[in-house]
């Protein structure tokens, strides 16, 4: 093989040729393919942080509302048990005024139990009857 300029020149526009080929049909489309995959990822980022300060938002917001209500059932827990003690101390103030009841004894059931008031008779054989029993 003989190196003239002839067969350089000639080999460095074939060179040349090549090379543009390889761009136009290889490079150039693997960079756009590359180029778009970079936007859709940098998209994809952009919506990711939006949705998750979103999230961060509702978190705290529900949190807030989760602490409310807690506040808000410790005050009624609070209300319901000063409400239930002011209650009891009033039931036991009106216990203390009320006087102690009488007991009734068996005969005083039966008496009181029997309607209109008995003959002297029929009061103490009621009385016998339940002295039997006893």
């Amino acid at each position: 093989m003989k190196l003239d300029a002839w067969t350089i020149s000639l080999q460095a526009v074939n060179f040349l040729v090549l090379a543009w080929l390889l761009h136009r049909f290889l490079y150039a489309p693997i960079q756009e393919v590359l180029a778009r995959r970079k936007q859709e990822l940098e998209e994809a980022k952009l919506r990711g942080e939006a949705a998750e300060a979103k999230a961060e938002e509702v978190r705290r917001a529900l949190e807030a509302e989760r602490s409310e209500l807690a506040r808000e059932r410790e005050r009624e827990m609070e209300r319901v048990h000063a409400e239930l003690e002011r209650e009891r101390s009033q039931r036991l103030e009106a216990a203390a005024a009320t006087p102690p009841m009488k007991r009734s004894t068996p005969v005083d059931r039966a008496t009181s139990s029997a309607g209109p008031a008995p003959s002297a008779h029929t009061a103490s054989r009621q009385r016998a009857t339940l002295e039997d029993r006893a």
